[in-house]
């Protein structure tokens, strides 16, 4: 039994009671001065000279020593059976304290004590032996003495000096007397009347025979006959006093005889009949006829109880040592379980006597259990034996029964008695090997935690490690196994027999075991009757309570009215019926004293499986500013939701623990404490919702609610903790609209731009086509205008299977003020759900927002951080979360070790993270937002287009007008507008994609730089008050392909005024969307440059293509000589109208002119112009194709040797220097639209370079005569001359280039058969003209004789000195040779 140690069978108990108005802590001061008497020798108690009262107090200076235990509540009234049976189970003694103040009190105190005494023990028990009251005087005033002492009642003055010197005097004359009640009571059991009637039943007691004259028959001077022991079952007894307390008479025993002990001072002589002298050494048998032989067996039992009490061991052991052959041979197994018990109690007595743990040989000698073993073990052997001895114990059957008139206890009490001797005799033999357990075997220490209740002195305490336990067991050779089977023995089914405070205290004593021992398991499985038992009891007083006071009136003058009961614990089971007399209901006080005691055992109980009901916080109201606290883990650094969900183990049986929470919560309901409803219903909530199912969650949120409404009407103001986990995921500020979005500028875009051809050809400015840094650039705060409401976005999340409430929802920020409302939100059962919130930043700067801040009904508002983490941080999640992965179901430790917070955690930090070299705290980042200033807002009022849609030739341009309106509170002073259409995405895609030759990139982007679909040249004065219009052109040119085009106005009041200088503006932006429609009316086919002399053999083809035009060479501003050529295109007109084209000519060194044809529908008409020849420098022909958006250079993709590629280098420059000059346009006749005829399309060729290309030098060929005076005459384009005469053929040679050539001059013939006609003065080959100079010429002649007639045709060839000929050059002579 909890708080019993295992030698109570051989401690006298004293029963301390408060008398009078004394205080808790005045009581407990006096009672520690009376308990700190433990043990008193025996030859500390004063002599009794009489040989009669000195049986059990021996001779004078005997050794030995009484033990005395102090308890401060009495028996329960239905242990009374056990009054002979174990007489050490009752208080024999009862010290009164008090406190004395005066005389006059005394009677009133002396009342007081003999009422309490009647009180505790009824009429007829026959204890307690010895009552005294000590009243300790308050204060030192020294008002009493000595002699104000009765026979009741004695005071100790205050002034009295070593008090406890005084008190062991006066408990030494209790024990004394006790000790003289001792013999009186063996001379009334050892009569021959009442040793038949102690065999009759199991649990006999004493027949009254002399309460009605008032005496005391145990008292020997006070016996004139022997008394007799009654027939009568103890049973009969404990029924009796349970039938007088239900009909509310005063008890009564039916003839049971309990002597009632008297102190009276006359001495009286008796006549006894004695078995044995009280001395063992000289004991001397009678033999008694009554009853049968083993009568006497029960009866030698009883003394030796008596003498062990007595503190005479010796003794004890031959009284027990005697009773067991009769015991033995009678099957009377309790009695012979019992007296086994006492012969160990003795046993350990005697070693502790001793002071150095070794057993009496006296005592083993006459046991007869002298062996090679340790002490503790023969004595664990017995106790055992006495422990399966009780087991084997039946009730009396009830036919057996005798004297019927009399009233007898049913088999049911009985099994109560014999339930809670075999407990008490399991929980003896586990607090004797606990003692030897946990003192490191037999010894001194063993022997003083067997005379002391609770814990062995090694388990000072709370918890032992296991390693200590693990000694313990080596040591001792008792391992925990041993000892827990050996207690496990008092749980079982008689325990149901046991009254349900035994059941109580059973239970406590085998929970408290299994605790020393390390069984938490265990420990929570009893704690869960334990809670059971309370409850019991608890609901069981409860309702008697109810119906008692539903009896009486209801105390308000209102008749048929009944008050309701407390709840119960089964009152959402089942519904009550009958009806209610009355129309008031009265509700009644709860009474919740001792809740708190039930509840934190009931926590305790679940943690050991795991389930941790304190998880949702209570908190008082004082304290709400305090407990709105955030993410702890957040704060540490920022942790993800893997930080404060999946990074906790769960441990346990999910089936077990939700039995224990359901009974955790009935138990709460049954109290009833509605604020642990509360928290027991939400924290089961927390950690468990995954394993229970719909219906079960729904119950626990439905009572926890209503039960925090209750708890809120009965005037308790606490609040809960925020419970529902992590309800927000993620957190993002929603874009504002695109007229209302800030876009950020540095203060360098005020001025004008230099170009905007790289936003256009690469879509952004940056000369790169890959930029690693371009990443980093764009990922940039989220901008919030001043005074402007701003959109947050929350995704919530709900795991639960009902709908979620939540009160109040709101954002957390910090840096600035930012005014937020709070919402309530319903989160749908198991879903997610997107909640918008908004606010409006009241100044200028960063914003950063932290999270948000919940709060639940009937809850405290509680702080949700959403840190941003790093790639680094990131990483380093993901590698925790795989690494934890990897550890589900691998545990370390055994037992209820696993669950240990503390190793959990350092399981987690030795896992996917490494110990840092220096220790430093991680500051998280939050999402930040910059607050700009108050910005202006226009809006389009008008535009000259009709539904935003355009229809245009291709090539045409028009005007689009729209009216901007100012419609805030601040004025505009910065206007700019870009475009964008349908044209530009598809040539950046080709672009980008590379496949492009390089003059095919050049052509794409001179077509997006030079011919966009929009333009607009505002100027620079952009100042719009608020309320005013605003007018902007904008410039539309028609390109095939274009369907859609948009224009962007962004604008700002950028230069405001400022105290400091600003980097920085922000702007607005328009868009404008526009639907193109635009027409391909004319084609450029083909083009062709041919050299202008070639006109004159051009016949009917070119010629009269000119005669046809009638275009004259003065018109066009044509001179004559090879400077010129002819340039002509083909124009294709693919509408069903007629347009007039028109080609100009822009030469250098020429008039402007112009010539245009009218193109009717589906014809092509050829345009010809003259045009001036010219030539570049190869400076500038031997440049590379440029790109004109000055991105990384582009190679092409074909392979080309070096003279093709500067042939190609050659072709692009004079196709740009041409089209520069070279421009057409057309107009529709009778609409008059007009526009510009691109002439890019077209390709130039290499026969087309060597017509426009001017050679470098200039070649005149001549023929003249021998004779100066001659002068040949020339016949269209051949020079006549004599036959065999000489001639001289003459080259001037002029350098027309800008660098010197060093020349040579070849004739090379047009047929080589002339060359044998042809007689020359020296070689016609490579003549040296020496080194000429820029703008310089050099004329030279050759000697020439033509032998036979004809024609004879000669072409000049020039060729630099180591670079080869000079190209396009192209220059001939024909001679007719005639004779005379």
């Amino acid at each position: 039994m909890d708080g019993t140690p295992f030698a109570s069978l051989a401690q006298i108990r004293i029963l301390l009671i408060p008398i009078g108005n004394i205080s808790n802590e005045a009581f407990e001061q006096w009672a520690s001065i009376i308990r700190s008497f433990e043990h008193i020798r025996l030859d500390e108690i004063p002599p009794e000279t009489r040989e009669e009262k000195n049986r059990f107090l021996g001779p004078p200076l005997l050794a030995g020593n009484l033990h005395l235990s102090y308890p401060t509540h009495p028996p329960p009234e239905w242990h009374a059976p056990l009054a002979l049976f174990r007489p050490s189970h009752f208080p024999l003694g009862v010290i009164g304290i008090a406190e004395y103040s005066d005389e006059a009190i005394m009677d009133t105190m002396s009342t007081e004590f003999k009422a309490t005494i009647s009180e505790y023990f009824p009429a007829g028990s026959p204890f307690p032996f010895a009552t005294k009251c000590y009243a300790f005087e308050s204060g030192r005033s020294g008002s009493s003495s000595l002699g104000s002492t009765t026979s009741d009642i004695i005071v100790i003055p205050g002034l009295m000096g070593h008090k406890e010197v005084y008190v062991g005097t006066l408990i030494s004359q209790m024990c004394g007397d006790i000790l003289c009640y001792f013999a009186g009571m063996a001379q009334a059991l050892e009569s021959p009347a009442s040793l038949e009637a102690l065999n009759n039943r199991m649990f006999p007691v004493l027949a009254q025979s002399s309460v009605a004259n008032g005496t005391d028959i145990f008292d020997p001077r006070n016996r004139s006959s022997s008394p007799a022991i009654s027939a009568t079952s103890s049973f009969s007894a404990l029924s009796s006093l349970r039938e007088s307390s239900n009909m509310g008479s005063p008890p009564s025993l039916n003839g049971a005889i309990w002597p009632t002990p008297k102190r009276s001072s006359t001495v009286g002589q008796l006549n006894r009949v004695s078995m044995i002298n009280s001395r063992p050494g000289t004991a001397t048998k009678k033999t008694v006829s009554t009853g049968p032989s083993s009568s006497t067996g029960r009866l030698s039992k009883i003394m030796g109880d008596l003498y062990l009490l007595a503190g005479r061991t010796a003794d004890a052991v031959q009284w027990y040592i005697e009773s067991l052959p009769m015991l033995r041979g009678s099957h009377d197994v309790i009695w012979h379980a019992s007296a086994i018990e006492g012969m160990c109690v003795a046993e350990v007595l005697d070693a502790w006597s001793t002071g150095d743990g070794a057993v009496s040989q006296h005592s083993l000698i006459q046991s007869g259990h002298v062996s090679s073993k340790q002490p503790w073990m023969d004595i664990s052997e017995r106790l055992n034996q006495a422990v399966q001895l009780y087991a084997r114990a039946t009730p009396t059957p009830t036919s057996i029964m005798t004297s019927p008139t009399s009233s007898s206890f049913p088999p049911e009490g009985e099994l109560s008695s014999l339930s809670l001797l075999y407990s008490h005799s399991v929980l003896r033999h586990t607090n004797f090997l606990m003692a030897i357990w946990g003192d490191k075997g037999w010894g001194p220490a063993a022997l003083r935690s067997m005379l002391h209740p609770g814990r062995p002195e090694s388990f000072t305490a709370d918890l032992v490690s296991d390693a200590h336990m693990y000694r313990l067991s080596t040591v001792t050779t008792l391992n925990r196994t041993t000892i827990s089977g050996t207690i496990s023995q008092a749980h079982g089914p008689h325990i149901m027999h046991l009254q349900p405070l035994d059941r109580l205290h059973v239970l406590n004593a085998i929970a408290a075991t299994y605790s020393c021992l390390g069984f938490k398991r265990k420990e929570a499985f009893v704690l869960r009757e334990v809670l059971a038992s309370v409850m019991d009891m608890l609901i069981n007083a409860r309702e008697e309570a109810s119906r008692t006071m539903s009896n009486g009136s209801a105390g308000l003058g209102i008749t048929g009215t009944e008050l309701p009961s407390a709840p119960s614990a089964f009152d959402s089971l089942k519904r009550k019926t009958g009806s209610v007399g009355g129309n008031v209901v009265a509700r009644a006080n709860v009474n919740d004293a001792g809740n708190e005691s039930v509840l934190k055992l009931v926590r305790y109980v679940c943690g050991i499986y795991g389930v941790d009901l304190a998880k949702v916080g209570i908190v008082e109201v004082n304290e709400m500013a305090a407990a709105e606290k955030s993410d702890d883990e957040a704060e540490a650094g920022g942790a993800s939701p893997l930080d404060a969900v999946d990074d906790v183990d769960r441990f346990g049986w999910p089936d077990l623990q939700l039995g224990v929470v359901r009974e955790a919560v009935a138990i709460a309901e049954a109290l009833p404490d509605y604020p642990a409803v509360t928290q027991f219903s939400l924290s089961t909530l927390q950690a468990m919702y995954a394993d229970l199912s719909s219906i079960e969650q729904s119950y626990l949120y439905t009572t926890s609610a209503k039960a925090l409404a209750t708890t809120r009407r009965r005037g308790d103001d606490r609040r809960v903790d925020y419970w529902a986990g992590r309800p927000v995921l993620s957190l993002e500020v929603t874009t504002l609209p695109l007229v209302r979005l800030p876009i950020e500028h540095p203060m360098q875009d005020l001025e004008p731009p230099s170009s905007s051809s790289l936003n256009v050809v690469s879509g952004r400015n940056d000369p790169f086509i890959y930029n690693p840094r371009l990443k980093a650039t764009l990922a940039k705060q989220a901008l919030v205008v001043q005074h402007e409401p701003v959109d947050i976005a929350l995704t919530l999340y709900n795991p639960f299977s009902f709908d979620l409430d939540i009160q109040s929802l709101s954002i957390s920020t910090s840096g600035l003020e930012f005014r937020s409302p709070g919402i309530a939100a319903m989160i749908p059962s198991e879903s997610f759900r997107i909640v918008h919130l908004s606010g409006i930043a009241s100044e200028v700067g960063t914003l950063t927002i932290r999270g948000i801040k919940a709060q639940l009904s009937g809850g405290i508002v509680r702080e949700f951080l959403l840190p941003i983490n790093s790639n680094e941080e990131d990483a380093r999640v993901e590698k925790r979360r795989s690494a934890l992965n990897m550890e589900v179901g691998r545990i370390k430790y055994t037992g209820l070790d696993a669950r240990d917070p503390y190793r959990s955690s350092q399981k987690r930090m030795s896992i996917g993270s490494e110990k840092p070299k220096v220790a430093f705290k991680i500051t998280p980042a939050f999402l930040t937002c910059k607050v700009v200033e108050a910005q202006p807002l226009l809006k389009v009022r008008r535009s000259t287009l009709t539904h935003g849609a355009l229809t245009l030739y291709e090539g045409e341009t028009t005007i689009i007008r729209l009216a901007l309106e100012n419609v805030s509170s601040l004025p505009t002073d910065f206007l700019k507008l870009t475009f964008d259409d349908s044209t530009v995405p598809v040539a950046q895609h080709a672009l980008a994609e590379g496949d492009l030759s390089v003059e095919e990139v050049y052509e794409t982007e001179y077509d997006l730089i030079n011919r966009p679909v929009l333009t607009w040249d505002g100027g620079h004065d952009h100042h719009i008050e608020p309320g005013r219009n605003y007018g902007v052109a904008v410039t539309c040119l028609g390109k095939v392909g274009c369907s859609d085009a948009t224009i962007h106005l962004s604008y700002s009041y950028a230069r405001r005024p400022s105290e400091t200088a600003l980097e920085v503006f922000q702007t607005r932006q328009i868009v404008y969307p526009i639907d193109i429609t635009v027409y391909s009316v004319l084609n450029c086919r083909s083009m062709d440059i041919v050299p202008h002399w070639h006109m004159k053999g051009a016949g009917n083809t070119l010629g009269s293509s000119l005669n046809q035009q009638d275009v004259s060479r003065e018109l066009l501003g044509v001179v004559e000589g090879t400077d010129w050529c002819l340039f002509s295109i083909d124009v294709h007109n693919n509408h069903n109208t007629p347009f007039q084209v028109t080609i100009t000519r822009e030469a250098e060194g020429a008039t402007q002119a112009s010539t245009s044809r009218l193109t009717g529908p589906g014809t092509v008409s050829r345009m010809i112009i003259p045009l001036r020849r010219f030539s570049l420098p190869s400076e500038v022909t031997s440049q590379s194709i440029p790109t004109l958006s000055e991105r990384q250079f582009v190679v092409s993709k074909s392979k080309m040797t070096p003279s093709e590629e500067q042939a190609q280098r050659e072709i692009f420059w004079y196709r740009e220097h041409l089209l520069k000059h070279m421009m057409a346009s057309w107009v529709e006749p009778g609409s008059m639209r007009r526009g510009e005829l691109s002439l890019r399309s077209l390709r130039l060729t290499g026969a087309m370079l060597e017509a426009l290309r001017i050679t470098p030098c200039h070649v005149d060929l001549s023929l003249v005569s021998a004779d100066e005076d001659t002068k040949l005459m020339k016949r269209g384009s051949h020079y006549i001359a004599q036959a065999q005469s000489f001639l001289y053929l003459q080259a001037n040679v002029r350098n027309a280039s800008a660098s010197p050539l060093n020349l040579t001059l070849t004739y090379v013939p047009s047929n080589l058969l002339i060359l044998d006609s042809a007689l020359f003065d020296g070689s016609p080959n490579q003549i040296s003209l020496g080194t000429i100079e820029p703008s310089a010429s050099v004329q030279t002649e050759i000697g020439v004789c033509f032998v036979d007639y004809g024609i004879y045709e000669f072409k000049a060839v020039l060729d630099e000195v180591g670079k080869g000929p000079i190209p396009g050059l192209d220059v001939s002579i024909s001679i007719r040779a005639e004779g005379n």
